[in-house]
């Protein structure tokens, strides 16, 4: 008999085999790399410049030519989702955010620690997934 947590992982994972199936390399973009393994696990394509990333993880502005490449992702509706890490907050992604809502590119956020209130990392992942399942329209 499995455990209540493994039963958990393995609908987690079954979800995520879901998003594969439905949005097979579906284009997204991050502000940060927190849950890249996740995204491709998921079979999601990222697209977002890598500088652009790199610099919020590391606390700076991205170049301008990061940005206005995440921009232009983002205004020419390049990709489905934003994924945004909400633990890091910037002039750079609070822009992104705005863009992606003024053009109509559905915001997921992910957090790069687990929230307090969440009762385990089994539970944790599983909201993830079920953030982008639901971002993406993909079904239970």
């Amino acid at each position: 008999m499995l455990s209540r947590s493994t039963a958990r992982m393995a609908a987690t994972t079954q979800r995520a085999a879901a998003i594969r199936r439905s949005a097979p390399d579906a284009p997204v973009a991050v502000t940060e790399r927190v849950v890249d393994r996740l995204l491709a696990a998921c079979g999601l394509r990222i697209l977002s410049p890598t500088g652009f990333a790199v610099a919020i993880e590391d606390g700076e502005e991205p170049s301008a030519r990061d940005t206005a490449r995440m921009n232009a992702l983002l205004t020419d509706r390049r990709v489905r989702l934003l994924i945004d890490n909400v633990d890091t907050r910037s002039t750079a992604t609070a822009e992104v955010r705005r863009l992606a809502a003024r053009h109509g590119v559905e915001v997921v956020e992910v957090h790069e620690s687990m929230p307090a209130d969440t009762p385990s990392l089994t539970t944790w992942v599983r909201a993830t997934v079920a953030a982008l399942a639901r971002a993406l329209g993909v079904g239970a």
